[in-house]
């Protein structure tokens, strides 16, 4: 898109959508402009896509998540995916959410002013209920030189209780470079790993 351009939900009475809903495409970039919403998701990445690309784009006033990444089988796992350069602000919910996803990288973008409705974070990691989603949990995800300012909650927010307490799984991070108003971490920490966590200054 221009980088002047803007795509806006209308209003709708939808119990939940999205402005872009990518489902089982692989090789696929979202670049430039501004997409705006009005009840769901901003845009909503599911299973079976694989190599998805989102650059230079700005994501705001969504009822729901800027950005939400996620699958709801074991089969079909999205996998591969790249942010960076993204403004998401002022979405209802948080900024990105990263529900389900087999490698992630988020740079150089920033995910301010959250505001409306738990959780508000900025960043949040935030695995499904292990009975509904069995298998899935996010991993081998990377953030580095991001901005985490103003949100009403956490600027980095890891929710793992959607997991049981008797699984095991590893859900590995590496944080570097941020600037993040608060951080936030769960109770159920034998169920993952953070590792390389560096230079995150609190303001």
């Amino acid at each position: 898109m221009a980088g002047n351009a803007v795509i806006q939900a209308i209003p709708n009475n939808s119990d939940t959508y999205a402005v872009f809903n990518l489902s089982n495409v692989e090789n696929v970039v979202i670049a430039g402009g501004t997409i705006k919403g009005e009840w769901g998701h901003c845009i909503k990445i599911i299973e079976g896509c694989n190599n998805i690309k989102i650059d230079s784009v700005i994501t705001q006033d969504g009822w729901g998540d800027g950005i939400y990444l996620g699958s709801n089988m074991t089969i079909n796992y999205l996998k591969n995916v790249l942010v960076t350069n993204v403004i998401s602000t002022n979405n209802r919910r948080q900024g990105l959410s990263i529900v389900s996803c087999d490698g992630v990288i988020i740079r150089d973008s920033d995910f301010t002013n959250q505001n409306g409705t738990a959780p508000e974070s900025g960043i949040g990691i935030e695995p499904n209920h292990w009975e509904t989603h069995k298998g899935i949990a996010p991993k081998n995800i990377i953030i580095e030189n991001c901005l985490l300012s103003g949100n009403m909650e956490k600027g980095f927010m890891l929710r793992l209780n959607g997991l049981k307490r008797k699984v095991f799984i590893l859900v590995m991070v590496s944080l570097a470079n941020l600037l993040d108003n608060s951080m936030g971490l769960n109770h159920m920490f034998r169920t993952m790993m953070i590792f390389g966590i560096f230079n995150i200054f609190y303001y």
